[in-house]
C-alpha cells in the first residue's frame, strides 16, 4: 500500500511539474548598503592646500558683512619666511579683499588671468589663503572678514590663538613709537616664532605683548616733577626722551618736566647751545647742568666744497650766515660728497655731522676741524631736495654732562640749466665766448648783425623745474624766440621751489666780414669761436685743385682756425678779424714724439710696466691700453724731438663732472713719470681717451703746429676678492699660473680641490667699493655665477655633482656703464679621490639608492659595481626589493688609526670590498585581496589612453544625472578626488578620508583614515594588486588595503611637495612626482608596493630610487613599461623642462630631451598604432616622441612639436595645454587654453589633430579651458562611423561636452549654440551641465563603467554619475519575501529590477531602485519602487534648436510590486464541500470539509526556480505549517490520482 501511494505521488508530481512552466530570472548579488544617506556630509577637512592652477569660485564668495571697522587683520608668509607681519589692511565700502590688498603698500603678483596670487612682496610661493570667518574668497567683499592670511601651509585658516596674535601684533604697529619700543622684545619674539606657531603658543606670544604694553602704559600714569635748575624762561627749551623714545617737553618754559619713573636723556637748549645727559627718575628731583659758554666755532672760517683736498678751494659754494646757520646754495646738478672746513675756538671738543642721509638713515659722522678731506656723504642726491646738517661740537662739562654747540648747514638746492643752445633762424648754433657750465650764469654771444631772431633752447637739470626766457614760457619744442636789436640782453630764469637761478646772455651783433682760407685738397679746416664752437662756411674749389673755405665773421671777435691733414697733423692759429682777408693755410706732417712709456707708478722701476697693444713708434699715432679697473694709477714718460707735449683727457672723478677737460703739460725726458691723476677712476668701468699733443709754434708766421698721438684706455673688469667655503671651512684657491694662493683680480684661472662627495660650496664675492663717477648713483657692476645673475654676494650656494668628475665654476663680471666689457673667471673644482665600497646584497638583485644628505646628489656605482664615497660626508642609503623588508639609514666613511671604516646605522664595516647587506623577506598580508578593476588609475589603461567601448550617453535626451553625492567641500579644503572603479565600486578620497562608494547610489559603503590631505584632490587613487595608493600633501604616498581601507604604509619624500601627479604602477613598483613651486625642486620617486610589516599601518616606506628635478613635477603622469619610465617635468627656475626616460628599477636616466616651450603638465600617452608617445605643454605645443632600442638601452629617437592655437599670436598668452591626449584612429584630441585661463570664451577650445598630416584638423571653442583629459568611446563607430570624446570645461558650471568626430572631418558637426556678451559661439555638444549646487569649475577627467555611466567630480564637492536615460523600470524577478507582518521593512533580496533605456536596450538597475523608507503598514498589498529615490536627477534639454538649457528635472521613474502585510486569511474552494484557508503571516494552510475515502488533498510548495520543496498529503481536514515559499498550490485527486477539480494557487 505504501509503495502504491508513493508511486502515485511521484506520478502526480511529474504531472504537476509539467503543467507549471515557471520562468525565473536570477538576481545579481546585492551590495550591502551603508546606513548613511546620500546627503550625509563627511567631517570637514582643514588640511587641504591651494593650487595655482585653479580660480576662486564665484559660489564661494561670501556676502555677509561681519566687519565694520574699515580694516581687517592680515599676514603673509612662505614656508620659511614671514613676508608681511600681521598688520591692518584698510578698505573702503564696496572694496573686495583683493582690491584692498592691491591698494595697500604691499605688492601682490597675480597670474595672467588676474586670479591667483603667485608672488607676495616679490617672493614667489605656492600660496594658500584662509580667513575668519572661514570660506571667504579673495574676491569677496572686504567687510566679510576680520582676519585674512596667506601661507604655504596646507591650511591657512588662522586658529583662534593665531587670530588673537594677528590682532595684537597688528594693533602693536598702531601704537606710538615708544609703546612699540617698550614691547619690542616681546614683539620680535612673536615675529621669530610666527612660522608654524601653534594656537596655544600664539596665545602666549599675544599675552606677553599685551602685558608689556599694559605695564608700560600703566607706568606712564604716575608722573613726578623734574626741575632743571636755572632754565625757566622763553629762551630755554627743556626736553627729555625716555629709554623707549618718548619725548617730553616743557611748552610753558617753566624749566620743569613731568616724568614717570624710568631712564631718560635730557636736553636743555638755548639757541645753538645745548647740555644733555642721562638721568633716572624715581620721584621728584632737581637737575643742575651747565650750558656751554663762548663761541666754540670760528664761524668766519667756514667753507663748504664739493672738491676733495687739492680740489677744495676751486669748488666752494656760496652761503649766507645768520644766527649760527649757514644757508648753502648747492646746485641741483650736484650729487656726491660735501667737504666742510672750519676752525674751533675751543679745545677738547669733538665735532660730528648730525643729519639724515638720502636713504633715511640717521647719521652722526666725526668731522675733524681744519680738514678739507673728510666728507659729509650721501647728504644730497641729484635733484631739488635739500637737507640740514648740524656740525655739533661736544665735550664733557665739569658737571659730567655733555655740552654741545651747533653750527647748522642748511643745504638748499639751486635750480640750474643742464644745457643751453642758441641758434640763428637757419638753426646754426651760435657761440658764446665761454663754455657752458650749469653753475656759470653769465655768457656773451657775438653774432652777425644780419641775425635778427635767435632761438634759445634751455633745458633744466632737474625735470619739473620751470624755465622762462625774458619772462616768457618756452614753446612746445622747448625753445623761445628772441628778437635782436643792437646789443640785447636775454635773461633765462630756472625756478624750483623757493629758488630761482637767472642766467644772463649778452647778445652783441656786429657787421660781418668775409675771410677766405686757401688749403691743399687733402686738408680739412674748421674755424671756431672763442668757445670752440664750429662756424658755418661755404667751400669752393680753386685753381690747381686748392680748396677755398669762405666764412663770414664778426670783426673784433676772437677766432681760431684748425687745419688737419692726415688725421693727426694740425695747424692752428688764433686771429681777430679786422677786414676782409685771404689766409693761406698749410700743415706740417712731422712726427715729434719720440718716446711714450706708461706705468702704474711714478718711479723709474715702474716705467713700461703698462703695455699698449703695440710698441711705441713715432710714426704710429693710435694705441689701445687695457687696464684693470681696480686702479687709477696711470703715469707717463715722454720725449719730444721739438715742441711741448700735453696730455688732454676728460675728467674721471667722483667729485667733478666728466665734461671737465684736463690738459697737463708733460716734461720731456723726465726721469720720473707724470701722473694723469683724473684720467681714470678706481673701481670704475669707465675708460678714457688721452690725446698726447706735441705742439710747436713757428715764430715766423705765428702758426702753432701740433701732432696728436691717441691712447684709448679700456677697462678690464675685475673683482676685489672671492672666497670659497665648504661646510663653513675655507677652501684654498690656487692660481693656475703660479704657486701663489688666493684670489687676485688680475688672474683669471684658478683651481680648488674638494672631496668628490662635496655637494655644496658657498662663495662670497667682493666688488670694488669705490665711489661712483660723478652723476652716477652706482658703480654699475653685476656678477653672474654659472650664468645666473646674483642679487646677493655673500655665502652664495653652489651645488656640485658629488662625483669625482671635475667641474668648472664660471664667474662673470659685467658693468651697465660698459656693455661691451666682460671678464670671466674660471675656477676648476678638482675632486679628491674617493674610496670604493662594494655591497654584497642578499638577494643579489636588491637595489641600492645612495645620496649625499646636504646636496641630495646621488652616488652612482662605478663600472665595477663599487660605490665611490668620501670622508666628511653623510649619505642616506636605502636597500630595497619588492617582497622584502627594506633597510635605510645614514652612512658615513671615516678613518681611525689608518683604518677605513664604514658605518651604516648602528653597524660598522672595515672590509669595504665586501659590505654584506641582507634583506628579510616580508611576511604576506593575507587580508590583501586582488580585485577586478574597471578603471584602476588616472586614464584607466596602462597606455594612459582614455578609450572605452561602453555605450555612453551621446545626447542630452539620452542622458541623465543618476545621483550627486556631496562627499567633499570646495576645491581646496577637503575637495573630493577624481574617482576610480575597483570591485564594481567607486573609490575616492576627500579631506583626510578615503571612501568606497556605491556606484549605483553614491552612498558611502566604507571609509578609512588618511594620514593627511592630498592638496587639491585633483587625481584619483591608483589601484594595483589589492592596494590603493593616494598621494598626500608634504610629499607623501599612503597605501591602503583595497578590501578594508586600512592603511598599509606611508612614504614621505625628503623634499616634500604637492602630490599633483597621477601615480603609475608597473609590476610591484609605483612611480610619481612632487612639486614645491615654480622655482623650486621636486622629486620623482619609485617605491615598492610591498606591505613590509603587516602588523603596522603606518610603517615608513623607503624609496627604491628618486630623481630630483628643478621645477619638479606637476600633473605629469608617467608612462611605464618593462623597458623604461617616460615622464615630463616643469621648467623650473632655469626655464628648461625635460622629457626623461628612466630605468624602471634603478632610476638611471637612459635618455632625455629638453628645449620644450614650457612646463610639461600632461601625462604621457602611448598609441600602439603609431608607436609614438604624446603629450602637451603649457607653452602651447602638442608633442610626439618616439623611442627605440639602442646599444642595449633605449633612446628618444625623435621628438617633434605642433603649435596649438587659441586665436592669439601673443607669446605672453600662449595656447596652454595640460590635457593628456586621447589618440585613436590617427587623430588626437586635447583641450587648449584661451588667452585668459579663467576668462570665458577667450579662445579656449578642443583641438583635433590629424597625426598623419601633422596638422590641426579643426578646433572648437568652449566656454572654459578644457584643462583635463578626454574620454573617447568607440561604441557607436560600427553604426555611424563616429567616435565620441568627452571633455569638461574648467569654468562654472563645468559643462560636460561631447565631440563627435571621424577621420578626415575638418569641422564640428555636432554642436551647441551659446552666447556671451552679445556674441554667439558654436561649441561641442553640451551633453550635460551641472546645475545649482553642483555647478562649479571642473578639473576632472571623466571615467566610465561597462554600462556607459560616466563618473566625475567638480569643485562643488559633489561626486556625480551621469548615464543613459531610463525610460521605465519593471520587476522581472520577485523578491524572496512578499508577505510581511505589520512593522517590518521591505526586503528586496532576490528581486531583480530591469530598466529599459532610451535606446531600447535594458540593464539591471536593482541596486538603483528602492522602496519607500520606513516600516510596512498592516493591509498593504502594493508597494511603489522608485529609481534613484531621493537622488538629484536632471538633464540638459535643447531649446530653440541649438541652444541648451540645464537642470531639467526628471519625473519619478517607478513601478509597483504586490505584497501582503498583516495577519490576513485567504480562502478558496476545491469542491462544493471542501474549502481551504491560508494565513500568510504564519504560513499555515487549513483544509475544511469531509474528504471521501480514497480522495486526497495534495499541498505543493515551490521555490522561485519552480523546484518542488515540500509536498503535504491530507486525507482528512486539518492544518499544516509550510516553509517559506515562492508558490503554493493545492490539488484534489481521487483514488486513481485523477484531478477532481482545477488546482488552486494559494500563494504566488
Amino acid at each position: 500500500m505504501k509503495l502504491k501511494r508513493m508511486t502515485a505521488a511521484l506520478l502526480l508530481l511529474a504531472m504537476l511539474l509539467s503543467c507549471l512552466p515557471l520562468s525565473v530570472l536570477a538576481a545579481d548579488a546585492e551590495l550591502v548598503e551603508a546606513e548613511e544617506t546620500v546627503d550625509t556630509v563627511p567631517a570637514e577637512n582643514t588640511d587641504a592646500e591651494v593650487t595655482t592652477e585653479e580660480p576662486v569660485e564665484e559660489a564661494a564668495i561670501s556676502t555677509q558683512a561681519v566687519n565694520a571697522s574699515g580694516y581687517f587683520y592680515f599676514s603673509a608668509e612662505t614656508a620659511n619666511k614671514l613676508l608681511i607681519a600681521p598688520t591692518r589692511i584698510a578698505f573702503t565700502d564696496g572694496q573686495t579683499i583683493r582690491q584692498a590688498l592691491n591698494a595697500s603698500k604691499y605688492s601682490f603678483t597675480t597670474n595672467g588671468s588676474n586670479q591667483f596670487i603667485t608672488a607676495i612682496e616679490g617672493v614667489n610661493g605656492n600660496y594658500t589663503y584662509g580667513s575668519t570667518p572661514e570660506g571667504v574668497a579673495l574676491d569677496s567683499a572686504a567687510n566679510t572678514v576680520t582676519h585674512f592670511r596667506f601661507s604655504e601651509a596646507s591650511n591657512s585658516t588662522p586658529s583662534s590663538g593665531l587670530q588673537t596674535l594677528m590682532q595684537v601684533m597688528a594693533d602693536y604697529l598702531e601704537e606710538a613709537a615708544d609703546v612699540q619700543n617698550a614691547a619690542a622684545d616681546e614683539y620680535q619674539a612673536a615675529v621669530s616664532g610666527y612660522l608654524g606657531v601653534t594656537s596655544e603658543r600664539a596665545q602666549s606670544y599675544a599675552a606677553a605683548i599685551t602685558a608689556k604694553i599694559n605695564a608700560y602704559k600703566a607706568g606712564q600714569n604716575t608722573q613726578y616733577t623734574v626741575t632743571f635748575s636755572g632754565y625757566s624762561g622763553s629762551s630755554f627749551t627743556v626736553s627729555a626722551v625716555n629709554d623707549y623714545g618718548k619725548q617730553f617737553t616743557d611748552p610753558n618754559h617753566t624749566g620743569t618736566l613731568q616724568l614717570s619713573a624710568g631712564g631718560y636723556t635730557f636736553y636743555v637748549r638755548q639757541g645753538n647751545r645745548m647740555v644733555s645727559g642721562k638721568i633716572t627718575v624715581s620721584g621728584a628731583m632737581t637737575v643742575s647742568a651747565s650750558l656751554p659758554t663762548g663761541d666754540w666755532f670760528n664761524e668766519s672760517s667756514l667753507q663748504i666744497s664739493s672738491g676733495y683736498d687739492a680740489e677744495f678751494d676751486a669748488n666752494c659754494y656760496k652761503y649766507t650766515l645768520q644766527d649760527h646757520t649757514a644757508t648753502v646754495q648747492v646746485p641741483d646738478s650736484f650729487t656726491g660728497r660735501l667737504y666742510p672746513y672750519f676752525k674751533l675756538n675751543t679745545t677738547g671738543a669733538a665735532v660730528k655731522a648730525v643729519y639724515t642721509d638720502i636713504s633715511g638713515a640717521a647719521r652722526d659722522k666725526a668731522i675733524p676741524a681744519e680738514s678739507k678731506a673728510t666728507s659729509i656723504d650721501n647728504a644730497l642726491s641729484r635733484g631739488a631736495s635739500g637737507n640740514t646738517v648740524a656740525l655739533r661740537a661736544s665735550k664733557t662739562g665739569s658737571d659730567g654732562y655733555t655740552q654741545s654747540v651747533d653750527l647748522t648747514l642748511q643745504l638748499d638746492r639751486m635750480p640750474t640749466l643742464g644745457s643751453l643752445r642758441v641758434t640763428n633762424a637757419a638753426d646754426t648754433a651760435q657761440a658764446a665766448t665761454e663754455s657752458f657750465s650749469s653753475t656759470k650764469t653769465e655768457y656773451t654771444y657775438k653774432i652777425l648783425d644780419s641775425e635778427q631772431v635767435l632761438k634759445i633752447y634751455p633745458t633744466a637739470t632737474v625735470s619739473g623745474s620751470s624755465i622762462t626766457v625774458n619772462g616768457n614760457a618756452l614753446d612746445t619744442d622747448g625753445s623761445a624766440a628772441v628778437t635782436v636789436s643792437g646789443n640785447t640782453t636775454v635773461t633765462i630764469a630756472v625756478s624750483s621751489g623757493n629758488y630761482t637761478t637767472t642766467y644772463t646772455l649778452a647778445i652783441q651783433p656786429g657787421q660781418g666780414k668775409k675771410v677766405t682760407f686757401k688749403t691743399a685738397s687733402d686738408v680739412t679746416l674748421t674755424v671756431v669761436n672763442k668757445n670752440g664752437e664750429e662756424l658755418a662756411y661755404t667751400k669752393t674749389v680753386g685753381a690747381g685743385g686748392t680748396i677755398n673755405y669762405l666764412y663770414t665773421l664778426v670783426p673784433g671777435d676772437d677766432y681760431s682756425y684748425v687745419a688737419t691733414q692726415g688725421t693727426y697733423y694740425h695747424a692752428k692759429k688764433s686771429f681777430t678779424l679786422g677786414s676782409n682777408e685771404v689766409i693761406q693755410v698749410s700743415v706740417k706732417q712731422e712726427d715729434w714724439l719720440e718716446v711714450l712709456d706708461l706705468g702704474d707708478a711714478t718711479e723709474q722701476t715702474a716705467r713700461g710696466n703698462l703695455k699698449m697693444n703695440a710698441a711705441f713708434d713715432k710714426q704710429t699715432h693710435e694705441y689701445t691700453l687695457d687696464m684693470l679697473d681696480a686702479t687709477n694709477a696711470l703715469c707717463v714718460w715722454v720725449k719730444t724731438q721739438k715742441g711741448t707735449c700735453r696730455a688732454i683727457y676728460s675728467c674721471q672723478s667722483a667729485a667733478r663732472d666728466s665734461s671737465i677737460i684736463h690738459e697737463e703739460t708733460l716734461t720731456s725726458n723726465k726721469v720720473t713719470g707724470s701722473s694723469l691723476l683724473e684720467a681714470l677712476l678706481s673701481g670704475s668701468a669707465y675708460g678714457n681717451t688721452v690725446t698726447f699733443r706735441v705742439t710747436n709754434t713757428d715764430a715766423s708766421d705765428g702758426v702753432t703746429y701740433y701732432v696728436d698721438y691717441i691712447l684709448h684706455i679700456e677697462r678690464t673688469l675685475s673683482l676685489k676678492n672671492v672666497t670659497i667655503s665648504l661646510q663653513n671651512s675655507p677652501v684654498t684657491i690656487n692660481r693656475k699660473s703660479s704657486t701663489t694662493t688666493g684670489f687676485s683680480g688680475k688672474e683669471l684661472e684658478y683651481t680648488i680641490r674638494v672631496p668628490a662627495a662635496a655637494s655644496l660650496l658657498n662663495l662670497t664675492f667682493q666688488e670694488h667699493m669705490d665711489a661712483p663717477r660723478y652723476g652716477d648713483d652706482t658703480t654699475g657692476y653685476e656678477i653672474s655665477l654659472n650664468g645666473t645673475l646674483l642679487t646677493s654676494l655673500e655665502n652664495v650656494p653652489l651645488k656640485l655633482n658629488g662625483t669625482e668628475q671635475e667641474e668648472t665654476i664660471r664667474i662673470t663680471v659685467t658693468n651697465q656703464f660698459a656693455p661691451e666689457a666682460k671678464t670671466e673667471y674660471t675656477i676648476t673644482a678638482q675632486k679628491a679621490a674617493t674610496t670604493a665600497v662594494r655591497f654584497q646584497l642578499h638577494p643579489a638583485d636588491a637595489q641600492v639608492y645612495l645620496y649625499e644628505t646636504v646636496s641630495h646628489n646621488r652616488v652612482w656605482p662605478n663600472d665595477d659595481g663599487t660605490f665611490p664615497l668620501s670622508e666628511g660626508f653623510t649619505y642616506d642609503c636605502s636597500f630595497t626589493k619588492a617582497g622584502y623588508i627594506g633597510q635605510n639609514g645614514n652612512m658615513e666613511l671615516t678613518t681611525e688609526n689608518g683604518q677605513k671604516r664604514l658605518t651604516f646605522g648602528t653597524d660598522t664595516y672595515t672590509n669595504l670590498s665586501a659590505v654584506s647587506v641582507t634583506l628579510q623577506k616580508a611576511d604576506a598580508n593575507p587580508s590583501i585581496v586582488d580585485f577586478d578593476a574597471e578603471w584602476p588609475n588616472f586614464r584607466g589603461t596602462d597606455s594612459n589612453n582614455g578609450i572605452t567601448n561602453a555605450k555612453t550617453p551621446i545626447s542630452a535626451a539620452d542622458g541623465m544625472l543618476y545621483w550627486a553625492s556631496p562627499l567633499g567641500k570646495g576645491w581646496d579644503n577637503g575637495a573630493v578626488s577624481s574617482p576610480i572603479l575597483v570591485d564594481d565600486c567607486l573609490v575616492v578620497y576627500a579631506g583626510s578620508k578615503i571612501y568606497r562608494v556605491s556606484k549605483a547610489t553614491g552612498k558611502v559603503e566604507a571609509e578609512g583614515n588618511m594620514a593627511g590631505t592630498s592638496s587639491f584632490a585633483i587625481n584619483g587613487p591608483t589601484y594595483a594588486n589589492g592596494i590603493l595608493l593616494v598621494g598626500l600633501s608634504n610629499g607623501r604616498i599612503q597605501a591602503f588595503n583595497a578590501k578594508t581601507l586600512e592603511s598599509l604604509w606611508l612614504y614621505t619624500d625628503p623634499m616634500g611637495g604637492q602630490p599633483n601627479c597621477p601615480i603609475t604602477v608597473l609590476g610591484d613598483y609605483a612611480y610619481t612626482g612632487f612639486w614645491n613651486g615654480e622655482a623650486l625642486g621636486g622629486s620623482f620617486v619609485c617605491v615598492s608596493l610591498t606591505d613590509e610589516d603587516p602588523t603596522s599601518t603606518t610603517e615608513a616606506k623607503y624609496a627604491t630610487w628618486r630623481h630630483e628635478q628643478d621645477g619638479g613635477f606637476y600633473w605629469a603622469g608617467a608612462y611605464a613599461c618593462d623597458d623604461f619610465i617616460m615622464v615630463g617635468t616643469d621648467d623650473g627656475d632655469a626655464l628648461r623642462s625635460y622629457l626623461y626616460l628612466f630605468d624602471p628599477l634603478t632610476g638611471e636616466v637612459l635618455d632625455s630631451r629638453s628645449g620644450f616651450d614650457s612646463d610639461i603638465r600632461s601625462t604621457i600617452c602611448y598609441d600602439s598604432v603609431t608607436k609614438a608617445y604624446y603629450f602637451t605643454s603649457k607653452g602651447g605645443t602638442f608633442y610626439r616622441a618616439k623611442v627605440e632600442a639602442q646599444n642595449g638601452s633605449y633612446a628618444i629617437t625623435a621628438c617633434d612639436g605642433l603649435k596649438l592655437d587659441n586665436g592669439s599670436d601673443d607669446p605672453a598668452l600662449p595656447p596652454m595645454s595640460t590635457s593628456t591626449p586621447v589618440v585613436y584612429n590617427g587623430r588626437a584630441y586635447i583641450g587648449v587654453s584661451g588667452t585668459g585661463q579663467f576668462t570665458q570664451y577667450s579662445g579656449h577650445n578642443i583641438t583635433v589633430i590629424d597625426l598623419e598630416n601633422w596638422e590641426i584638423a579643426y578646433k572648437v571653442p568652449t566656454q572654459g579651458y578644457p584643462q583635463t583629459s578626454g574620454l573617447l568611446t568607440t561604441a557607436y563607430e560600427q553604426k555611424n562611423g563616429y567616435v565620441y570624446v568627452y571633455f569638461f570645461d574648467n569654468y562654472t558650471p563645468g559643462t560636460l561636452r561631447v565631440l563627435r568626430d571621424k577621420p578626415e572631418q575638418t569641422a564640428v558637426d555636432y554642436r551647441t549654440k551659446e552666447s556671451f556678451s552679445g556674441k554667439s559661439y558654436y561649441t561641442p555638444y553640451a551633453v550635460f551641465t551641472p546645475y545649482d549646487k553642483q555647478a562649479q569649475y571642473a578639473i576632472c577627467s571623466p571615467i566610465v563603467d561597462s554600462d556607459g555611466t560616466i563618473y566625475f567630480k567638480n569643485d562643488s564637492g559633489y561626486l556625480m554619475a551621469f548615464g543613459r536615460s531610463v525610460e521605465k523600470i519593471e520587476v522581472t524577478t520577485m523578491p524572496q519575501k512578499t508577505q510581511y507582518a505589520a512593522g517590518e521593512t521591505f526586503d528586496k533580496t532576490g528581486m531583480v529590477v530591469t530598466a529599459t533605456l532610451s535606446d531600447g536596450s535594458t540593464r539591471d538597475v536593482t541596486d538603483m531602485v528602492s522602496a519607500p523608507a520606513g516600516t510596512l503598514a498592516d493591509g498593504t498589498t502594493e508597494l511603489t519602487l522608485q529609481f534613484g529615490r531621493d537622488q538629484t536627477m536632471y538633464r540638459n534639454a535643447t531649446a530653440n534648436g541649438e541652444k541648451m538649457t540645464a537642470g531639467n528635472k526628471i519625473a519619478a521613474i517607478t513601478t509597483t510590486i504586490q505584497i501582503r502585510v498583516g495577519d490576513t486569511t485567504d480562502t478558496g474552494a476545491l469542491a462544493d464541500d471542501i474549502t481551504w484557508s491560508f494565513r500568510p503571516a504564519v504560513n499555515t494552510l487549513s483544509i475544511d470539509g469531509k474528504i471521501p475515502e480514497g480522495h486526497k488533498v495534495l499541498i505543493a510548495c515551490y521555490d522561485d526556480s519552480g523546484k518542488l520543496t515540500k509536498l503535504e498529503v491530507l486525507t482528512i481536514k486539518g492544518s499544516v505549517t509550510l516553509p517559506g515559499s515562492a508558490k503554493i498550490r493545492v490539488f484534489y485527486i481521487d483514488g486513481n490520482s485523477k484531478p477532481l477539480c482545477a488546482a488552486a494557487t494559494v500563494l504566488g
